[in-house]
């Protein structure tokens, strides 16, 4: 019993992680995703896209694949309309359609008073 209690002592932390990672990506059990995979390490961070264009607020969720209802990537400018995201096309619709914070009032150029006060 004495000579297996001073064995135990003579293995290394190292050699007690690396039966924890299985497929050598240097992510251990429990948070590698797949660790029969080496290209699938620790799970990514996914972002709440509620409106679902792709863009997510900062709200986030780790898992192995994408959860419904996530996106990739955060930034969204109004995760309540689909068609706000970063680069989207801006509208005079009243949305800040691509984030930049300028535009989408409906109050472009087309909407000038003129010196009669006419529109």
């Amino acid at each position: 019993m004495l000579l297996l209690l001073a064995a135990c002592a003579l293995i290394a932390d190292a050699d007690l992680a690396a039966p924890m990672d299985l497929d050598g990506d240097g992510v251990a059990r429990p948070i590698d995703c797949d660790d029969n995979d080496a290209s699938r390490g620790a799970p990514p961070t996914w972002y709440v896209d509620g409106d679902g264009d792709s863009f997510g607020t900062d709200t986030t969720a780790t898992a192995g694949d994408q959860p419904e209802g996530y996106a990739a990537q955060p930034g969204d400018c109004d995760d309540g309309a689909g068609t706000a995201f970063p680069g989207g096309i801006e509208a005079c619709d009243g949305v800040d359609n691509d984030g930049n914070v300028y535009g989408g009032s409906g109050t472009g150029a087309a909407d000038v008073t003129l010196g009669n006060g006419e529109i």
